[in-house]
């Protein structure tokens, strides 16, 4: 049997772009961050799952979807983390994230420098309202489009980094500061990073931002 595809709704901003709701509308399988649940049913769509220490959850909602949830209280990790552990447990191979910024600066990057911890355990990306996060382990060709704007992160200051198609080359270059690496731009209609270890955090700028009514 196949793999569900499987989305996880954070509580942050609710995205209002065209590719993250396309995701969140595409998925099977819907992992809610409990903050979110209400978000996501106003939205008309429903959780397959319910994940947190349900703080955040009217006690409505909780009944109704009590044969949902997982109540984890455990107060060390964001309801973001419980999830993506919970993830882990279910043996996933791939996992896209959605509505994870937009608030709380310390929520977004907390939730952020997650994709470095479980760039390991599965396939993993991150829409916001602005572009993909998705990080590389390995040499990679992506897709992209002439202009379009390309930013790399790494909290380690040893990585190597050689592109090609990148308007700024880099040649076994390495990031001394998290900022290092922004404001990069695709030339053509894709660009190749390798890596000499670790992983590498790419943000991809959509072409363009639409609201979507």
């Amino acid at each position: 049997m196949a793999e569900p595809e499987t989305v996880i709704l954070a509580n942050g901003i609710f995205p209002t772009q065209t590719a993250p709701l396309r995701v969140l509308t595409s998925a099977n399988y819907i992992i809610c961050c409990d903050g979110a649940t209400e978000n996501l049913l106003d939205y008309g769509l429903e959780p397959d799952v319910i994940i947190g220490d349900m703080d955040s959850l009217s006690g409505k909602y909780q009944r109704q979807f009590k044969d949902r949830i997982v109540k984890i209280e455990r107060q060390t990790d964001t309801d973001l983390a419980k999830a993506l552990k919970w993830c882990v447990t279910k043996k996933l191979s791939q996992v896209t994230i959605v509505g994870a910024t937009g608030l709380r600066e310390d929520h977004t990057l907390g939730n952020i420098f997650l994709l470095f911890d479980y760039a390991a355990k599965f396939d993993i990306s991150m829409y916001t309202d602005a572009g993909l996060f998705l990080p590389v382990t390995s040499a990679t060709e992506l897709p992209g489009i002439p202009g379009q704007q390309i930013s790399l992160f790494s909290h380690d200051p040893t990585i190597r980094v050689s592109s090609n198609g990148l308007k700024y080359p880099l040649l076994k270059s390495t990031f001394p500061t998290l900022h290092a690496g922004i404001l990069n731009e695709c030339l053509g209609d894709s660009f190749h990073l390798e890596i000499s270890h670790g992983t590498l955090l790419v943000f991809i700028k959509y072409e363009i931002e639409e609201e979507c009514s």
